[in-house]
């Protein structure tokens, strides 16, 4: 009975870890490894009309970047996504993306000393699109 509630107990724990964490777009900074980084309904739901949320994802190593690659883009029209190589929204955005521009694979650059990258995503007050999503991990 021990040896069958350990190996329930070693399961659960391995899949939990092996689950990716979500971070559903909103305004914060996350140090982390790897996740899944959605609009802000989630896996499962919409974003909503008139968001304006900015999110940064650094890495908790030093000598390791950020890199985002977009599994699921479909946006309502004149709504976008920036993307910003740093740790702040500011300055030129290294890619800019709506409905008719989808983003894929977005890498910290080597000169970018944070490592970080930070996403501002605007919807209008008029249409959203089912959901957006990416992995993001480290290289």
């Amino acid at each position: 009975m021990k040896k069958l509630l350990l190996l329930t107990l070693s399961l659960l724990f391995t899949a939990t870890i092996a689950a990716a964490q979500e971070y559903a777009m909103t305004d914060g900074s996350f140090v982390t490894c790897s996740g899944d980084f959605t609009d802000s309904g989630g896996l499962a739901g919409d974003y909503a009309n008139g968001e304006d949320f900015t999110i940064t994802f650094c890495s908790p190593f030093p000598t390791d970047d950020v890199q985002a690659t977009f599994t699921l883009w479909n946006v309502g029209s004149g709504d976008i996504l920036l993307a910003y190589d740093g740790d702040t929204a500011t300055g030129s955005p290294i890619g800019v993306f709506n409905s008719a521009i989808t983003p894929t694979v977005i890498t910290a650059s080597a000169a970018n000393t944070s490592g970080c990258l930070t996403f501002r995503f605007i919807s209008n007050t008029t249409s959203t699109g089912p959901r957006m999503a990416s992995n993001y991990g480290l290289y």
